[in-house]
């Protein structure tokens, strides 16, 4: 596959590097285990959605579990540490089209076995 051919498969969104907000998640056994909770092709979105999900710092009792959360209750964010207390970040990722353009060119280096 040729990299006109490759182009012209993604939409002009796809092209855009995107920024992806990493959190860890409070209820996981890794606490310090980051995984991607949002994606946005600008940063401010990203910081948008934390401050409109940001609450005061409350409790929450679940049984004999006691839970500290700084998002809002019900929210896509509920269960995720604070950002601004080491609890995630935002990272630059490259485009889907960059991604997977490297793939094409990676997997063209490896020779067929049945040319051997």
């Amino acid at each position: 596959m040729n990299v006109g051919t490759l182009r012209e498969a993604f939409s002009s969104e796809e092209h855009q590097p995107a920024f992806v907000l990493f959190l860890n998640d409070m209820r996981h056994a890794k606490i310090e285990h980051q995984a991607p909770v949002a994606r946005s092709g600008t940063i401010e979105v990203i910081h948008l959605l934390i401050a409109t999900e940001r609450v005061a710092v409350y409790e929450d009792q679940d049984g004999p579990r006691r839970w500290i959360k700084c998002f809002r209750k019900g929210g896509p964010l509920e269960w995720y540490n604070d950002p601004d207390h080491g609890g995630g970040c935002i990272r630059e990722v490259p485009s889907l089209f960059d991604r997977v353009q490297a793939v094409v060119q990676l997997w063209a280096c490896i020779p067929d076995a049945s040319s051997f």
